[in-house]
């Protein structure tokens, strides 16, 4: 077949997913452009009457256009002059311009509106979606998405107004024309079309070019990403040079894809001009032997058709690149998608309210379906009270506290606040009444005190300032030249990990929470500053509810309550001093090294 109705097909299915909001505009857009192009069109025809009047030739209005213009200055009582009829043609030209202009303007605010409306919502489902999905997207792919992919899909509303623009006007320019001419008229609309044949092998070529590089340019973006959260690895490693080549390979890849494509673009519009004029050529050949041949309307016509010429070309460059933004339409819906599939469960609405105690009954759970692995919990925690947990790496720890965040969902048993299950809770309740703390803490490029605000506008200058104090970190950050307006850098990374570790406390307290997690917290900081954070959690005990997650028996000392975990159950619990006693015990033997 001619044409791939199965790619068609699917482009408009892509179209209608993705711009089922923008058809009312789009409409109006073509609707526009048909009486652009109507302007247009009788505005040159009055080129006839006006070479006519200026060669003192008799007007022979032979088709209706002319015929109409003639009418319209007999019935306005208005003198048949070129004055006159330079004037119509400016007045028609001008109201062109205006519609036109109002078109483009509209197709304008289209596509930006639309950019907007997806990149929120894409940003909002990303957010929205729940943990498990989260962990597994690549560094750098959303960004691609949301800034390149998002741009590149929402061309394709440009472009598909574009094309409603230049298919009206070529309707209207071939309506004029073959008024006046048929014959070449007819021939113009075959080249046309054959042309659109000639070159469709470069539109398929074109979008799969445009495919591999759209993957490559999320490949590309994710290891930069991944590079340079760890370039002081690569750094102290001395392997700039290696992960520089690595990423030159694919640097090489991309510009080789990006060549072709630029190289099949300029094949369809290089080729087009001097096909035009051969045509051009071809059909002044055929119409200068006839009787009936006319220099004024043979003048008009091949404006026209060389109008017609610029507007098929158009239709094809338009159509190419649809073609060439379809892989990028494709990538965003696809992610929005996946995205809504793996939004978080927010249905519970039960306020959060506890007074007595946390409880993991009989919760079980596992991270993928035939997973040997499974965690088994039944534990405690009075309000008010401290609790440590410890175990080897793997046993658990980590995966309590995203139970308790309601990050993960257990498949069997239950998590109850007050003998209420947290599912059935206001999640957004819930996680503003839980404060954490990270193993690695999350700074961003901006003031200490927007970190420990933490786009909270809830947390007063007051609290910021509080917090810093219960914190630790308060002296330090006065001790700045610019206190709490102190850059912090990116990824903090102006400040040491001991200060960044204590901002992220004092970013937890500002929000004044009644359960406090600390998840691994002061694991890979100095002394110092783990005795001071140590300080703070001595400070708030009995102040709040806390749970502390460690490698280091110091840290959990403390605790009223120390639960040890191995492959997913505790296995040991009581005071930290009766384990420590307990020379059998597992505490008590990583106390000793």
């Amino acid at each position: 077949m001619f044409i791939n109705t199965k790619r068609v097909s699917s482009a408009i299915r892509l179209g209608r997913i993705a711009f089922k909001k923008q058809g009312g505009r789009l409409t109006l857009v073509g609707f526009l452009g048909l009486v652009s192009g109507l302007f247009g069109a009788v505005g040159i025809t009055t080129l006839i009457p006006l070479f006519s009047l200026l060669t003192n030739q008799q007007i022979a209005a032979t088709d209706f256009i002319s015929r109409i213009i003639a009418r319209f200055f007999e019935i306005t009582g208005t003198p048949l002059t070129p004055f006159y009829l330079m004037g119509l043609a400016l007045i028609l030209f001008v109201l062109k311009a205006a519609i036109q202009l109002t078109a483009r303007y509209l197709n304008a605010q289209t596509v930006s509106y639309f950019e907007e409306d997806v990149r929120r919502s894409l940003l909002k489902k990303t957010f929205g979606a729940d943990w498990p999905y989260l962990i597994n997207r690549k560094i750098g792919y959303l960004e691609n998405i949301i800034v390149y992919d998002v741009e590149r899909g929402a061309s394709i509303l440009s472009l598909a107004a574009n094309l409603l623009l230049s298919s009206s006007n070529l309707f209207v320019y071939a309506f004029v024309a073959f008024a006046i001419s048929p014959a070449v008229t007819w021939i113009t609309i075959i080249s046309g079309v054959a042309l659109f044949f000639i070159f469709k092998s470069f539109y398929s070529r074109s979008r799969k070019i445009t495919a591999q590089a759209a993957k490559l340019n999320k490949s590309i973006s994710h290891d930069i990403g991944e590079n340079l959260i760890g370039s002081k690895t690569i750094k102290t490693s001395a392997l700039e040079n290696e992960v520089a080549e690595n990423s030159n390979l694919s640097f090489v890849i991309l510009r080789n894809i990006k060549i072709r494509a630029a190289l099949l673009r300029q094949t369809l519009i290089s080729f087009n001009e001097p096909l035009g004029f051969l045509l051009i050529a071809l059909i002044f050949l055929f119409s200068y032997q006839k009787p009936a041949f006319s220099i004024a309307s043979f003048a008009v016509v091949i404006y026209l058709i060389q109008k017609m010429f610029g507007f098929i070309q158009a239709i094809q460059t338009q159509i190419h690149m649809i073609y060439e933004s379809l892989p990028y339409l494709s990538s965003v819906l696809n992610y929005q998608a996946l995205a809504q599939q793996n939004q978080e469960d927010t249905s519970g609405r039960r306020p959060f309210n506890f007074s007595k105690n946390i409880e993991f009954k009989d919760v079980e759970f596992f991270y993928k379906l035939n997973d040997q692995k499974k965690w088994h919990l039944d534990l405690s925690l009075n309000k008010g009270k401290m609790a440590g947990i410890v175990g080897p790496s793997g046993s658990g720890k980590t995966t309590i506290v995203d139970l308790l965040l309601r990050l993960l969902t257990p498949q069997k048993g239950q998590i109850l606040i007050d003998s209420v299950n947290i599912n059935d809770m206001d999640l957004a309740k819930l996680r503003k009444n839980i404060g954490y703390v990270a193993q690695e803490s999350f700074l961003f490029n901006d003031t200490i005190e927007a970190n420990i605000r933490f786009y909270d506008r809830e947390v007063t200058n007051d609290r910021i300032i509080e917090a810093a104090k219960i914190a630790n970190i308060y002296d330090t950050i006065q001790n700045f030249p610019e206190g709490f307006q102190t850059l912090a850098g990116e990824r903090g990374m102006k400040l040491s990990g001991g200060q960044r570790q204590r901002i992220a406390l004092a970013r937890a307290l500002a929000k004044n929470p009644q359960i406090l997690i600390l998840d691994e917290a002061t694991s890979a900081i100095d002394n110092e500053s783990e005795r001071l954070i140590q300080k703070s959690i001595q400070n708030l005990k009995g102040r709040m509810t806390i749970l502390v997650i460690a490698h280091r028996p110091s840290t959990v000392m403390q605790a009223d309550s120390l639960f040890v975990l191995k492959d997913g159950e505790i296995v040991e619990q009581g005071k930290p001093s009766d384990l420590l006693s307990n020379q059998d015990s597992y505490f008590a033997k990583i106390s000793q090294n």
